[in-house]
């Protein structure tokens, strides 16, 4: 086979063989245009409705809770990065448009009032491939980002749970007035830390170990979730959730608003510790947070 030969096979089968090649895809067609201003996300599924918006200071989950600033980063990422690898095949159209269409999440882009952008997202069941769809022509594509293997869709189908901001108390030593700490099983360990003479203290301990307070008083303010659950999440927690709590910490700012988290003692072979935030919202927490938070009074004095 001459040489002009042999390169006109190796064209064909690369365009003809290779079915990426047979469409033209535009890369940009789940894109906001460049300039918009999205501050407005609407997602909506079988499961329910997630509403993100910008405040003018924060994205907020639901007009409920604060959204969790690393999430919302990930999804103006997502936005920017995702594109079509390659329109979903013949032979896994009628699937992959059953699956969108009964687990997909419609997602809504808003500049204000204005719609931006409408897609479906969704996946396959072993979550290793996405497919986002335009409602104009209803086609699903599979969406990559570039140099990565992500299943994209995932962010869209978290819940308003999965949003939420993961922080327990988040406050700052501006607004902190009083933190007290109750133990169950021996109440003699029970301690009050609050704001004395210039410095923090603990009720009734002369002399504190400031360090130890003050790493202390960090951890209980970087605190965060690893999530927040529903009931049902776990039989075993559910039943956990109806006996006393290990700890029950309190966090007082200056307006007098509490804040208060129940921790449970971890079962064997759990790597987590369940908690309860404010006496409604069950959560999970690694251990490795936990430990440096539940502490005695006896933890504090200078030896």
């Amino acid at each position: 086979m001459s040489f002009i030969g042999l390169m006109l096979l190796t064209v064909c089968v690369y365009f003809f063989g290779n079915p990426e090649n047979q469409i033209k895809v535009d890369r940009s067609m789940f894109k906001p245009e460049e300039g918009t201003n999205i501050n407005h996300v609407a997602m909506e599924s079988v499961n329910g409705k997630v509403d993100l918006t910008f405040n003018g200071t924060r994205w907020m989950v639901n007009d409920k809770y604060e959204a969790d600033r690393q999430l919302i980063k990930l999804l103006f990422a997502i936005l920017e990065k995702t594109e079509p690898k390659r329109p979903v095949s013949t032979n896994q159209l009628d699937s992959v448009n059953y699956q969108l269409l009964k687990k997909g999440v419609d997602v809504n882009l808003f500049e204000d009032t204005h719609l931006v952008l409408s897609f479906r997202a969704g996946g396959n069941t072993q979550k290793t491939e996405a497919y986002f769809q335009r409602k104009d022509d209803g086609l699903p594509y599979v969406m990559t980002v570039p140099g990565y293997r992500l299943y994209i869709s995932y962010l869209f189908e978290l819940d308003e749970n999965g949003w939420r901001d993961k922080r327990i108390f988040n406050f700052n030593w501006r607004n902190f007035k009083s933190l007290n700490m109750l133990l169950s099983d021996d109440p003699s360990q029970n301690f009050e830390v609050s704001f004395q003479d210039q410095f923090f203290g603990i009720k009734g301990i002369a002399s504190v170990d400031t360090t130890k307070l003050s790493d202390y008083l960090d951890a209980v303010s970087l605190l965060a979730a690893e999530q927040f659950i529903l009931p049902g999440f776990s039989t075993l927690y559910d039943s956990l959730l109806k006996t006393n709590p290990a700890f029950h910490l309190e966090v007082k700012d200056i307006s007098d608003k509490t804040y208060s988290l129940d921790l449970y003692a971890p079962m064997a072979n759990d790597p987590n510790v369940l908690g309860r935030l404010n006496g409604n919202q069950p959560a999970i927490f690694t251990r490795s947070t936990i430990l440096p938070i539940a502490k005695k009074r006896a933890f504090f004095p200078i030896k």
